[in-house]
């Protein structure tokens, strides 16, 4: 990378980053709308917006692993993060909430986590997806298979 056009262009390597944060941030807002369409039925939701999380993020290698290794190694998440990511894990609360309905709030927390959870740790193991999966976690077949499991584990009382 060339770091004199980066200042050209940026000022310095941070504002590059914050510049591509801000870009990854706006598109994953519309991915997490897909939890707000009662069009079709919750779990149809949750198959659509995980494949949405999965091939978006899929887009943004270098963005994915800056935000996680901040969040992994206990930094303080930029505001963008904190002020995105509440709303959006309660949106994924709710949806599970519809399913599960008449749980024990505690119970469908944990289940909504476990969701989260099934979807970022694959995206984080890319290098090791053929290993576990047969395949590449991304588009693909398998990668839907896995979803569909994984909501429908999720979603048995």
């Amino acid at each position: 990378m060339n770091h004199a056009a980066i200042n050209y262009y940026f000022n310095s390597k941070e504002a590059l980053i914050e510049k591509a944060l801000e870009h990854y941030y706006e598109g994953l807002e519309d991915v997490f709308l897909t939890l707000g369409d009662h069009k079709i039925s919750s779990k149809e939701r949750l198959m659509k917006f995980a494949e949405d999380y999965i091939r978006y993020d899929n887009r943004f290698p270098g963005v994915k692993h800056h935000i996680m290794s901040y969040l992994i190694v206990g930094k303080e998440a930029d505001s963008k993060v904190s002020g995105l990511m509440p709303g959006n894990l309660q949106a994924i609360k709710l949806v599970f909430g519809e399913i599960l309905e008449g749980l024990e709030d505690k119970i469908i927390s944990f289940k909504a986590m476990a969701f989260i959870s099934g979807l970022v740790y694959p995206l984080l193991m890319t290098q090791y997806g053929d290993i576990v999966m047969g395949s590449e976690y991304g588009d693909n077949a398998l990668t839907r298979e896995y979803i569909k499991e994984l909501i429908n584990g999720l979603t048995k009382e």
